[in-house]
């Protein structure tokens, strides 16, 4: 790899490792490795702005569903979900998002693998301030089940999910409307993103 690329172990177990890459010709990238790091597979998808990938769950196929974010303009960026076989092939890509920014950096696969919830952030318009957002993504079209907006009025960024006990999601990340100053902040949902 050239030292001006950044690349990011995303998942592995004992047999590969799976990489993503936010800086390889601004594409979303996505490398299989055998257990000694060397090749097996590597794809990219992306125009010719600002694409990035920024997690990865691993199905019982052994297929991943890969989430980040993508430029449909030079002011517009969307979430973008897509899976992967477990041979390299696109079975399925989407995006979703408003008119100005839409940023996912997380994601969690459901137990019964049916869904992914992703998290992230997004504005309504530049200079207005972020707020968390959460997708229900069904994992084996790639439509959008449900969205949900969470935030005050400063800025408020989610970063990490997790599904719960009860089928619900778990969200962290960090917000400056809950506080006098930046703090983490943690928010509960249902399995639809609904908060009580």
């Amino acid at each position: 790899f050239s030292s001006r690329r950044r690349h990011t172990r995303l998942q592995g177990d004992w047999s590969s490792d799976v990489c993503s890459s936010d800086q390889f010709y601004d594409h979303f990238w996505v490398m299989k490795t055998d257990a000694y790091g060397d090749e097996e597979w590597s794809i990219e998808s992306g125009g010719n702005l600002w694409d990035e990938a920024q997690d990865i769950v691993k199905l019982s196929d052994d297929s991943y569903i890969v989430t980040g974010k993508t430029s449909l303009s030079s002011t517009n960026l969307n979430m973008k979900v897509m899976r992967v076989s477990s041979s390299g092939q696109i079975l399925w890509q989407n995006n979703h998002g408003g008119g100005n920014n839409d940023t996912a950096t997380g994601i969690t696969l459901s137990q019964n693998e049916e869904m992914v919830a992703i998290v992230g952030y997004t504005r309504s318009s530049s200079g207005s301030p972020f707020k968390y957002r959460i997708w229900g993504v069904d994992a084996t079209s790639g439509q959008i089940m449900w969205s949900k907006i969470y935030g005050g009025n400063q800025e408020d960024k989610a970063f990490g999910i997790v599904e719960s006990f009860d089928n619900g999601f778990t969200v962290v990340g960090r917000s400056y409307s809950h506080g006098s100053d930046r703090v983490n902040w943690m928010v509960k949902t249902d399995s639809l993103g609904n908060v009580n």
